[in-house]
């Protein structure tokens, strides 16, 4: 799920996969809750902004364990001019 917040949890912003943030969000987080997951595994990311009803990936990201386990892994999504357009993003 996509938040500002990197400490929130789903269940608290029940939220669906479009996220609307305007300019002043500070940091905006993907958050990935795993279980079990090895060092096998890899979880790929396209971080996509949605402009004039399209979808535009913005960055892309690549995440291998360092070890096996359960948890959450936050991926922030880089800012330009230090700061984030406003608009949807999945």
């Amino acid at each position: 799920y996509l938040s500002s917040n990197r400490d929130s949890s789903f269940d608290q912003l029940k939220q669906n996969n479009n996220y609307y943030f305007d300019g002043r969000n500070l940091d905006i987080y993907l958050i990935i809750e795993v279980k079990h997951l090895t060092t096998e595994d890899e979880i790929k990311v396209q971080w996509e902004k949605i402009e004039n009803s399209s979808c535009k990936i913005i960055q892309k990201n690549i995440v291998n364990p360092e070890q096996k386990g359960s948890g959450k892994i936050i991926i922030s999504l880089v800012k330009k001019n230090d700061m984030y357009p406003s608009g949807g993003y999945n």
